[in-house]
């Protein structure tokens, strides 16, 4: 199973939320691949925690197989509410319009959509 992200692989590109879309450049560190990294079994990484992530990644494989549209990929975003999976658009320089996680957890949360859980459609 080949889980490596095509980009963003190492947490180094950042996030731009512009009319209703979500781009991910070079730069930064605010959007990742979705991909969970595993590590050797430890007393921090126990065989439980070995098993929930590969089946996760199953599924986020599964999943980035169907983008609902041409050119979005999976990615994890690191907004100042916590991590939202979400499809994204690469690319290769930043467009410099849009929110941005440094714009703070009000302006990301509306554009984001984040609400609490039990709100959550």
């Amino acid at each position: 199973m080949n889980l490596v992200a095509s980009f963003c692989s190492t947490a180094d590109c950042s996030y731009s939320i512009d009319s209703g879309s979500i781009s991910c450049s070079p730069g930064g560190d605010s959007c990742t691949g979705a991909i969970l990294q595993r590590a050797n079994l430890s007393a921090f990484h126990t065989s439980g925690i070995k098993d929930v992530t590969d089946e996760i990644n199953k599924e986020l494989e599964k999943l980035g197989k169907n983008p609902p549209e041409p050119g979005l990929q999976l990615s994890f975003l690191w907004t100042p509410s916590g991590v939202l999976l979400v499809w994204t658009k690469h690319e290769d320089t930043y467009s410099g319009s849009g929110v941005k996680r440094s714009d703070g957890k009000e302006a990301n949360d509306k554009a984001l959509g984040i609400c609490a859980p039990e709100q959550a459609s």
